[in-house]
């Protein structure tokens, strides 16, 4: 097996795909095409690899915000849209990272505003099965806004940061917030 070295793309508009494979001959090919020939081509056999990288210096950013109603009568607390901003380093695959954080928030908002868990005097759980354990349904969820704000993290080879539980964080200080400057006097 010969050494391959692998470039970035320079401009960040360029996707995982225009990224190169060099030979230490200087012949170089797009990682689409090593994509496409694996899987169409020779053998039809796929290419696997596995790698992890913790970077010690380079932790995510993010704001969350909600906009909320609250029925004054009832204490009822209705999620009308959230919003996540987040700084994730290079942006490799939008739309995965784009899910998971929308899948981070729509679990933040259950715990928020919905879940609960109560228990008997004896200790024995009152819930016991997702019919009485409330999560919020597809048709349940708010507007959900995810923004990314792409910047470049030098300690990773492609520059990329974590995504993923740092869209729980937030959301329910974000509820509470919103709660509190709708009704500052009744949510201390």
């Amino acid at each position: 097996m010969r050494p391959v070295s692998y470039t970035w793309p320079a401009r960040a508009h360029k996707s995982l795909a225009e990224a190169e494979a060099w030979t230490p001959e200087g012949r170089a090919v797009t990682l689409g095409e090593v994509a496409l020939h694996s899987l169409h081509h020779t053998n039809q056999h796929q290419i696997m690899g596995v790698a992890s990288h913790v970077s010690p210096v380079a932790p995510p950013f993010a704001a969350q915000f909600a906009e909320v109603t609250v029925d004054t009568e009832t204490g009822k607390v209705r999620v009308i849209k959230l919003v996540t901003a987040m700084d994730s380093g290079v942006i490799i695959n939008p739309t995965l990272a784009s899910g998971q954080m929308k899948g981070a928030m729509a679990q933040a908002l259950s715990y928020a505003v919905c879940e609960a868990m109560p228990y008997q005097a004896d200790g024995q759980p009152l819930v016991r099965d997702l019919n009485d354990y409330h999560i919020f349904a597809a048709a349940e969820m708010p507007e959900l806004v995810m923004r990314f704000v792409e910047t470049v993290e030098p300690s990773h080879p492609f520059g990329v940061k974590v995504v993923g539980e740092i869209g729980i964080v937030g959301i329910a200080r974000a509820v509470m917030n919103a709660i509190h400057r709708q009704h500052p006097s009744e949510s201390k």
